[in-house]
């Protein structure tokens, strides 16, 4: 961004706007998304399986008549900002323990929160199951694209 440099200035992440020579803390990832946690979005991949992430609580599998559990919320990614394969930044919230899935274990999953640049609603855009019974899946929206 023009006119402010992100720089390590004292303990943690903090800006400092050209020419005032302040430093100011950079908000936790967690200020920006906070408003997401109670929140549920559902995603439909156009095949049997629908999926639902309720930010802060659980994340699930579903089809007519069956519900499976990828996890509940563990952990997020706190005030750390990570990058995609593509270099997109993104924040996350990781879901564990839930429905047994046989020889690899419980299911799990973590949810990717990207900003969304096209002015669109929030939500899930998509999921993949790279490694099985082991989720990602792409949410999208404004509420992280102020963050530096």
């Amino acid at each position: 961004r023009e006119g402010v440099v992100c720089n390590p200035c004292g303990q943690g992440l903090y800006k400092e706007v050209i020419g005032e020579g302040a430093c100011d803390p950079i908000p936790a990832m967690a200020t920006y998304i906070g408003s997401l946690d109670g929140t549920c979005y559902s995603y439909a991949t156009g095949g049997e399986w629908s999926y639902q992430v309720c930010f802060g609580n659980e994340l699930s599998q579903f089809k007519e008549g069956e519900t499976i559990s990828l996890g509940s919320f563990t952990s997020d990614s706190g005030e750390d900002v990570l990058l995609d394969a593509t270099n997109v930044p993104y924040a996350y919230q990781a879901f564990t323990g839930g429905t047994n899935c046989g020889d690899p274990g419980d299911r799990s999953g973590t949810v990717r929160i990207k900003c969304e640049t096209e002015g669109g609603p929030s939500g899930l855009a998509s999921i993949s199951e790279d490694v099985i019974c082991v989720y990602i899946l792409e949410f999208y929206t404004s509420l992280i694209c102020d963050h530096p």
